[in-house]
């Protein structure tokens, strides 16, 4: 949308607010009665409806959700005078289909009310970068159908329709695309796997067929006692519970952003509180991503804004460990590495064929070890493999110690060990660190080339050593906590691994106060109880002289 065109259309939205006034649509969504004491409505612009949806942790235990959850629902009356939609423009002769902005961006330069980030979108092409699906701006098809053709599209007259195929409408003006078909006709059709079941942060859209309203939906998630994110088919019941009858899910996690153009003079401000780099104490930063979907509206001069939902407060520090601690050995289960190693949007060179798997014998300790069994694309550069320790949130991540939650320290030595036979292979570790007073970042650790004869290797970093740290997503490059926390296990897959297949076994996730981990590298024990307690026995005493 041209800013002249946009200036223009505002001039004659003021005419017409100043001659005869702007009707207030009723929104035609009526709110489910169990959500009504957890909802707060504001009408920021003419013919848009926003409901805040917000269950905080310590609600009782009828609350509607089985979590703490923040969601936001936006309502569109496309009917409404000023209402027109946008896709986000194309790059026309510069390489790939989108250059990627926040959805802030999108907003400001779109003179748009409000905007929602939107397809899944590759992340190997720098600062450019290409969509799954259809893309479609003002009738310039930026992107043709694809994936799951899964698509919201809207037409030159602002009605809208959901669709799902391969052929684009006739007329589309402007369109988005998602990977899940949430709701058909009025039915939740939610497919069942992984995606749907695991809790994120999301972004969704859908239509009212009887009133063409559009909704968008926007769910918090990745920030314990905030918003613990939401199950794909519990989204698909919550577009149903307020009259939607067709909804498609679009990209999430960090992805997941919703704006409005609600500040001082008109400025863009996020409305939501996005994932990346947040804490359950403040909001995550914006994401760049490749397209966006939004709205051109006339503000509401009565609007008051509804209050952001209230955070829980700043944690106590965490107690720290003071003995040798063994996060995970995989003896009854895969603990805390429990998710698949394509979890983490930031896993880049491997696809969903993927696994890991608790498998037994040859353990480096004990009876069992996990085994992933890495299933690389064709990218040559970049790979990398986020293994994420407790879905990568630090509370998860503690380990009790004298009947208390405790964290490591910033001194000793934290790894793991691993073996394999894949030579073009780098290692790291990834850490929360400072996350008990509220102010988290993730730091990884330098990489270190693996031994590659198929037997078992310590791989070990020194917390107190700054060399060997560096800041991987709102860090600081250093652990000076005061608590850390195991964020994930990291593996680079060098070129030469390109469209193979290979496994890596890893075993005894530890933590060492006071050094090296080497004590846990004993031949073929029988018994890993009684070594692990000898072991807590010398350390303990340590720990009782060094404190002397």
């Amino acid at each position: 949308m041209a800013n002249g065109s946009k200036c223009a259309l505002g001039l004659v939205a003021a005419w017409v607010v100043l001659l005869v006034g702007v009707v207030s649509p009723t929104p035609a969504a009526v709110i489910p009665t169990n959500l009504l004491p957890y909802t707060q409505v504001a009408e920021p612009f003419y013919g848009i409806t926003h409901y805040q949806i917000f269950q905080p942790y310590n609600a009782p235990a009828s609350a509607p959700f089985p979590r703490e959850v923040a969601i936001h629902l936006v309502e569109i009356d496309a009917s409404a005078p000023g209402i027109e939609f946008l896709g986000t423009p194309g790059n026309g002769a510069t390489s790939n289909e989108y250059t990627r902005t926040t959805t802030s961006t999108f907003v400001a330069n779109n003179d748009l009310a409000v905007g929602i980030n939107g397809d899944f979108f590759t992340t190997n092409t720098g600062i450019t970068a290409n969509v799954n699906g259809l893309g479609v701006s003002n009738g310039d098809i930026v992107s043709g159908p694809g994936g799951s053709g899964n698509s919201l599209v809207t037409f030159a007259d602002q009605s809208a329709s959901i669709i799902t195929s391969s052929t684009i409408p006739a007329g589309a003006w402007n369109a988005v695309s998602g990977n899940q078909r949430l709701v058909n006709n009025g039915l939740n059709v939610t497919p069942s796997g992984s995606y749907t079941t695991t809790l994120n942060p999301h972004t969704a859209v859908g239509v009212d067929a009887e009133t063409g309203n559009v909704f968008f939906m926007l769910v918090d998630g990745r920030q314990g006692d905030f918003s613990g994110g939401m199950r794909t088919d519990e989204m698909a019941d919550l577009f149903i519970d307020f009259g939607v009858d067709n909804a498609i899910n679009l990209d999430g996690g960090g992805s997941s952003t919703l704006v409005f153009a609600d500040g001082i003079g008109g400025a863009s401000r996020v409305v939501n509180s996005p994932s990346d780099n947040a804490t359950p104490q403040r909001p995550g930063g914006e994401r760049l991503v490749a397209n966006h979907f939004g709205v051109a509206a006339i503000p509401n001069p009565a609007y008051v804004p509804i209050p952001a939902p209230a955070r829980p407060p700043v944690a106590n520090t965490d107690p720290l460990l003071v003995n040798l601690t063994i996060f995970d050995d995989f003896e009854a289960n895969e603990g805390r590495f429990n998710q698949a190693p394509t979890f983490s949007g930031s896993t880049l060179g491997i696809t969903a064929a993927s696994t890991a798997e608790r498998v037994t014998g040859d353990a480096q300790m004990g009876d069992a070890r996990q085994k992933l069994t890495l299933v690389r694309d064709s990218r040559t550069t970049g790979a990398r493999v986020r293994h994420v320790s407790g879905g990568a949130n630090p509370l998860n991540n503690r380990e009790i110690e004298d009947g208390e939650l405790r964290a490591m320290g910033t001194e000793g030595f934290v790894g793991y060990f691993l073996k394999t036979t894949e030579p073009d292979l780098m290692v790291s570790l990834g850490l929360d660190d400072g996350f008990a007073q509220g102010v988290t970042g993730t730091e990884i650790a330098t990489s270190l080339p693996v031994i590659a004869d198929g037997e078992w290797h310590l791989y070990e970093w020194d917390l107190s050593d700054a060399a060997m740290w560096n800041n991987f997503a709102g860090g600081n490059g250093t652990i000076n906590g005061p608590g850390a926390y195991i964020d994930s296990i990291m593996l680079f897959p060098g070129a030469s691994t390109a469209n193979t297949t290979f496994d890596v076994f890893i075993d005894t996730v530890a933590y060492n106060p006071y050094g090296s981990l080497a004590l846990l590298a004993i031949p073929e024990p029988t018994n890993a109880t009684l070594v692990a307690s000898m072991l807590l026995m010398s350390l303990t005493s340590r720990a009782a002289t060094r404190r002397r």
